[in-house]
C-alpha cells in the first residue's frame, strides 16, 4: 500500500475547503464518504484539485456525491484546477455544466496552519 496524503477538510462558517489526494480514485471512496458525512450546509464548497494529478471515474463520482448532497439554490461547489489530466477529464465529462470550474496556472500553496485561507479569502468568505 502506498503512502498518500489524506483528504483534508476545513469548514468555516461560510465555506468548506476540501483537498483530495494526488490520486483521487476508488481507493479514496470510503475515506471521502467519512470525511463529508459530518459536514454542515454552508454557501460554498471549494474543492482544491490543483495538486491532484489523476482522477478516475470513482473520483468523478465522489464529486457528484458532494454536489448532490450540498448544492442548492443557496450553496455551490467550486472545483479549482490547473491545466493537465484532471482538467481534461473534467472537460470530457462535461463537469463545467455541473460545477463552477476555477482555473489556476499552478498549484495553490497552503500553509498547514491556514490550509483553506487563500481560497476562502479569494471567495470573500474569510
Amino acid at each position: 500500500m502506498q503512502n498518500r496524503r489524506p483528504i483534508q477538510i476545513v469548514q468555516q462558517n461560510n465555506g468548506t475547503f476540501i483537498k483530495p489526494p494526488q490520486r483521487f480514485e476508488v481507493s479514496c471512496h470510503n475515506e471521502f464518504l467519512r470525511a463529508i458525512e459530518p459536514l454542515a450546509q454552508v454557501p460554498l464548497y471549494l474543492v482544491d484539485l490543483t495538486e491532484t494529478s489523476y482522477i478516475d471515474s470513482a473520483g468523478l463520482g465522489m464529486l457528484l456525491l458532494l454536489r448532490q448532497r450540498f448544492c442548492s439554490d443557496t450553496a455551490r461547489v467550486e472545483l479549482h484546477i490547473i491545466p493537465g489530466h484532471v482538467q481534461k477529464v473534467l472537460a470530457i465529462s462535461r463537469f463545467d455544466q455541473l460545477f463552477t470550474l476555477v482555473m489556476h496556472e499552478q498549484p495553490i500553496v497552503h500553509d498547514p496552519e491556514t490550509l483553506a485561507m487563500p481560497l476562502l479569502q479569494s471567495a470573500g468568505l474569510y
